[in-house]
């Protein structure tokens, strides 16, 4: 009969005693010449009580030269294991002192990329999973909390990085789901990125247009010669002056008063604004945060227009009946709120809750409600 191997607790400690192996080897030789000559699990208990690995059915164990379980971590064959307290193999993930780490199939403990579950994990060189940002390579990679390597968006605080289809996160212009979005070196997102326009000289005197909506701002310009066809009463083009004129009469049956500022400003005008904004506000670069540079203002254009309320101007006309009204119908007259709260990174101008741009009806309707959406961000591009 082939002898069953058996655990014996000796001071405490789960062994396989050196009698019991030769018990064990005595009887499996008594069986007989064919018990002898085919290596049986006595035999296998026997080489296992010296030291190394010792298979049973519910796993994986690995003995002292006592015969003794180790447990915890052991080095073999220049791979790493872990064991836990009743000495059986661990495979998978496994946390240990804080830290989390992968054992495979085999139980050799993994470093370098995993990929478990459909998701990506980066084990360093001592097996602890990365968390957080991490440079593997040249590049630089984001693993949540659980390990897991992100992908796509990704916001920490107040600041925004994209991170790619495989991982790295990017720098520099890319083109993301239709539109060119720039990054700084450090991946921080600048907003979009801007859209390729070679008009050069005497081309300037026409704006740079996108399916057919002219965008002008500081990357795409227009000369002093640019001068528009004007409507006297409103000073905007056309277009924009008659829906311009519907919009005021909706407004004045809904019992609101919306008051016309500014139109039409001429490129010298515009430099005579921002030559008193600099004095104001004490440098140049302090000043073009609310005031476009000549040839980088919509006013030029003819179709920008600045409104208020009797009651209140400037910022505070966002806290107006009229500035509701506006953001909640303008679209339906074509005009867009030109420099929304929040996108100074994309448009380069602070929020203006008064300034309006007519874009017509079709493209107005993408910017319906208070989305926050910008001309930038529509056309795909700075």
């Amino acid at each position: 009969m082939r002898p069953e191997r058996q655990w014996i607790r000796t001071s405490g400690v789960l062994a396989v005693t050196a009698a019991m192996v030769a018990t064990m080897v005595t009887t499996a030789t008594a069986a007989g010449p064919s018990e002898v000559r085919t290596p049986d699990a006595a035999t296998a208990i026997a080489t296992a009580t010296t030291t190394g690995w010792l298979e049973r059915p519910e796993g994986r164990y690995y003995l002292n030269a006592d015969g003794t379980k180790k447990t915890g971590w052991v080095k073999s064959g220049g791979a790493w294991y872990y064991f836990g307290s009743g000495g059986l193999m661990r495979t998978g993930w496994v946390k240990d002192g804080g830290a989390w780490y992968y054992l495979k199939a085999s139980g050799a403990m993994a470093t370098g990329w995993v990929r478990v579950g459909g998701s990506w994990y980066y084990l360093w060189a001592n097996g602890v999973m990365a968390t957080g940002w991490a440079k593997v390579g040249t590049s630089w990679y984001f693993f949540n909390s659980n390990g897991a390597m992100q992908t796509g968006w990704l916001q920490l605080r107040s600041t925004w990085y994209y991170l790619s289809a495989n991982g790295p996160m990017l720098t520099g212009q890319h083109r993301i789901e239709g539109r060119l979005q720039s990054f700084r070196n450090d991946g921080t997102w600048l907003g979009l990125g801007v859209l390729p326009d070679h008009r050069t000289g005497s081309q300037l005197t026409k704006p740079f247009v996108v399916n057919g909506v002219a965008l002008i701002n500081a990357h795409h310009p227009i000369s002093r010669d640019y001068i528009p066809t004007i409507n006297k009463e409103f000073l905007l083009a056309p277009d924009a002056h008659d829906a311009y004129a519907r919009m005021v009469k909706d407004a004045k049956r809904a019992g609101l008063t919306i008051v016309w500022r500014y139109g039409y400003r001429s490129y010298d005008t515009q430099a005579k604004l921002l030559a008193s904004s600099i004095a104001k506000r004490g440098s140049r670069q302090a000043a073009l945060r609310y005031t476009a540079a000549p040839g980088t203002s919509e006013h030029q254009l003819g179709l920008a227009v600045d409104v208020a309320a009797p009651s209140a101007r400037g910022e505070a006309f966002a806290k107006t009946k009229e500035f509701a009204w506006l953001r909640a119908h303008a679209h339906e007259y074509g005009f867009i709120l030109r420099y929304p709260a929040g996108k100074e990174h994309i448009t380069g101008i602070a929020y203006e809750p008064w300034h309006y741009r007519y874009v017509g009806v079709t493209h107005a309707a993408a910017f319906a409600g208070a989305s926050g959406l910008t001309l930038e961000e529509y056309l795909g591009g700075r």
